[in-house]
Parts: structure tokens; sequence; C-alpha cells
């Protein structure tokens, strides 16, 4: 009797195949990467779609993705705070010598910028401090209670909850540094001003609305070509669906993000 090969079962042969056939054709083209990369994953800001397709381009090997939920789990068994448990991780991934990329939900580190930059390039994705804030917000809002980062709040309650505050200085706590990772407040100015400066020292940032120049500009350093795909996307309320009072107060709550974002964007563009 014939066996009928289920659907999902077509789909994960095709995708094999169509991986093998562009391996192939980067192996003949010499379209692929080289150098090591380390890919700093901002959350909603197209890095899900930009990771794959930098992995693509290494002919899917010598690869590895941190893995958000089991970091912030084991961080939550250790007792330490999420982001320093992860970048306690980071080194262990770029000492690999026979990894060639490495990508997650890291925070940026002097130290570990200093170690590493010379064998590895550091490359960012950012996005629209207010798009990305909203989007961030209803993606969470449909996870199930007990996934990560699960948001129960409406968004009006949400944003006077303290992580709601927080997720508008997301950019600033995660690449000024660990000098200012618990003194924001009080250091706003100079936190801003040292998020710009360390993401200057990256070989590439791009912006998830500018993504043709982001493709050329990874073209230009590391003479391959991306493919980006659209993934990880969920159906979001339309920005006209929030009241201007509740879009006037996440622009506010995303004040200092909005500087470093126009700054860096002066810079790029």
């Amino acid at each position: 009797m014939n066996k009928i090969v289920s659907s999902p079962t077509l789909q994960r042969i095709r995708s094999v195949a169509e991986k093998k056939v562009i391996s192939f054709r980067r192996t003949i083209t010499q379209d692929i990467i080289k150098e090591k990369i380390f890919f700093l994953h901002v959350p909603k800001c197209g890095g899900t779609s930009t990771d794959a397709a930098i992995q693509e381009a290494y002919r899917w090997k010598a690869c590895v993705h941190l893995n958000s939920r089991a970091s912030q789990r084991s961080a939550q068994f250790l007792k330490e705070e999420m982001d320093i448990h992860r970048n306690q991780i980071l080194p262990y991934f770029l000492e690999q010598e026979l990894l060639k990329y490495v990508s997650g939900h890291f925070v940026f580190d002097e130290d570990i910028f200093e170690k590493y930059s010379p064998q590895w390039n550091f490359v960012t994705l950012l996005r629209n401090p207010d798009d990305k804030y909203i989007s961030q917000y209803f993606y969470n809002s449909r996870k199930d209670s007990h996934q990560h980062f699960a948001i129960n709040e409406s968004l009006d309650e949400y944003i006077e909850t303290d992580e709601g505050k927080s997720l508008g200085n997301d950019l600033v706590r995660r690449f000024a540094g660990k000098s200012f990772r618990n003194n924001l407040k009080s250091s706003q100015k100079k936190a801003i001003d040292q998020a710009v400066e360390n993401l200057k020292k990256f070989r590439l940032v791009g912006l998830l609305e500018e993504m043709d120049s982001f493709i050329s500009g990874f073209k230009h350093c590391f003479n391959a070509t991306l493919r980006v795909k659209q993934k990880n996307k969920k159906p979001e309320k339309k920005e006209s669906a929030i009241s201007p009072e509740i879009l006037n107060e996440i622009e506010n709550l995303c004040e200092n993000d909005l500087e470093v974002y126009h700054k860096i964007r002066n810079v790029i563009l």
C-alpha cells in the first residue's frame, strides 16, 4: 500500500531541497560570507528574518542563535539578571573557533566588544521606537500567559506598568553599556550619547524602515547577498485603533530611544 506523505513532511522535504540548491548556488558563485558576524538581535526590529537570511548566506553551517526562552529560564534558576546572564553565555559562543555566526537578544557590553571585535563583526538592526513598542506589545499580548514575556494587560494599562515604561527605553538600555544599565534615570543624557557612540562602533547598523539600504550595506561589508523573507509576523491591530492619547503617551515613553534612533539614523543614511 502506498503511503501518503503528509503536507508538513512535504514542506520539510522542499525546505531541505531548497536549502541545498541555494547552498550549491552560493558555493558556485562565491556569494557566501567568509567573515565572522555577531548579530545583536533587538526584539521586533525585523531580526528574525534578518537572522535567517544571514544564516542562509553562511550556507546554514557554523551558526548558533541564543534560545531566548531557555536563557530566561536558566537566569531564573540561577537567580541572575537575564541580560547579565545572557552576556555571560556570549563569550562561550564567541570563543568557539568553528562558529562563524552568533546571534541573539543580547545587550552591548564594552568589555566583550573590546575583546572580540577584532575577530567578530558586530551587526544590528533597529526600528522606529514607537512602532517597535506597539509591535512588541501586541506580539507579546497574544501569547499564552505561561509563555515567556507574555502580556496580560490592555495597552492603556500596560503603559502604566514598570515593564511598560521600561520598554520605552529598550534601545538605550540595550546599547548604553553596563555602566548605565541600572542608572538610566539619573544619567539619561549621558546614556543616550553613549548608546549612540557604541552603535557607531558596529561594523553595520541597519534600519528596518530602510531594509534595502541595509542589504546594500551588508553586500558592501561582507560581499554576500541577503535574501530577507518576512518571518515571525503576527496580525496586528492597526495604529488607527489606538487612541491619539495612548500614541502620545507611547511617544513620551520612547523619548530617549527616539533620540538614539534619529541620531544614529543621521549617521548611517
